[in-house]
């Protein structure tokens, strides 16, 4: 696997769960390759890469080979090209180590970090290019054995060199409400009568910080902030203080609402609801059970 940088994209939580279920589930080793380090986070355990970790999934930054101790001690006595020389050395021997079957390159991109003959290379379309320095990374222009659509993405066949430079969550939208039976149905749920209300399915910490971050952000799609009714059958006093601390961390305490469960009233008087980032993203192409399989038809030890 190979991605530009760790970051809080709808698409990356997604594809971090991807990932763990591989290793996990499927028994299948697995490394993930990020093209640079977490932009202005020095600890990558910020940004989900812990959990990575957890699951037994190497995790390396190939940016670390030009920062490393060496590289730096060369630099200094001005031997550039003796130190990018090294770096390359050390990234071919990851590739030897890793021996990978099947490679994936999320957002299309990392091309760079591939063998002159490399494996089948599967592209990962997302809704939303990353930003930073690795978004000037040229897209993969080799052969592809295959797609795997993020959820999010609106057609079949997007091209991640145009892809929007603003996230846009899959937004359900409610079936419109008489106005007055809708206002009641909120007052009565202590929400506002008058702003936004997007209903969003509780996951896991990646999951709450995509949430977190949208809410800060906004939405062009709303013409005033929006307001989040987080629904977590798993509700518990210590859950509801871990989310509710993490809300005025992100300075939008006053629009995150918890509930254990949403009432179909409710669901109709919000304006719009969020599906969950393991949701199918609705559309033909290569989905997390095609690419296992892909990555199963391999033969293991093929030439590259």
């Amino acid at each position: 696997m190979v991605s530009a940088a760790p970051d809080a994209r709808r698409s990356s939580a997604s594809l971090r769960r991807a990932v763990v279920r591989l290793a996990r589930e499927r028994e299948l080793s697995v490394e993930w390759w990020f093209l640079r380090d977490a932009a202005g986070d020095a600890d990558l355990m910020g940004a989900g890469v812990s959990v990575l970790v957890g699951a037994g999934v190497s995790v390396r930054v190939v940016d670390h080979l030009r920062t490393s101790s060496i590289s730096s001690v060369l630099g200094r006595l001005g031997a550039h090209a003796v130190a990018a020389r090294v770096a390359g050395l050390r990234l071919r021997i990851w590739w030897r180590r890793a021996a990978p079957d099947v490679v994936v390159l999320d957002d299309g991109l990392g091309g760079r970090v591939l063998t002159d003959r490399p494996p089948p290379v599967i592209v990962r379309v997302t809704p939303v290019a990353p930003d930073g320095p690795a978004a000037d990374e040229p897209v993969w222009s080799g052969p592809v054995a295959g797609r795997w659509y993020a959820p999010g993405v609106a057609a079949a066949g997007a091209d991640p060199a145009e892809m929007s430079a603003a996230e846009q969550l899959e937004l359900a939208w409610s079936s419109p409400a008489p106005s007055d039976a809708a206002a009641a149905v909120r007052r009565a749920a202590g929400l506002p009568v008058d702003e936004p209300v997007v209903c969003w399915p509780a996951g896991d910490g990646d999951e709450l910080d995509v949430m977190l971050g949208w809410l800060a952000r906004g939405d062009a799609r709303f013409d005033r902030p929006a307001q989040v009714v987080w629904v977590d059958p798993n509700l518990t006093t210590e859950s509801h203080a871990r989310v509710a601390a993490a809300a005025r961390r992100a300075g939008v305490a006053d629009r995150l609402h918890q509930r254990a469960a949403l009432s179909p009233e409710l669901a109709r008087a919000a304006d719009a609801s969020v599906a969950g980032a393991d949701a199918p993203a609705g559309i033909p192409g290569a989905a997390f059970d095609d690419v296992v399989r892909l990555v199963a038809e391999v033969t293991p030890g093929a030439d590259r």
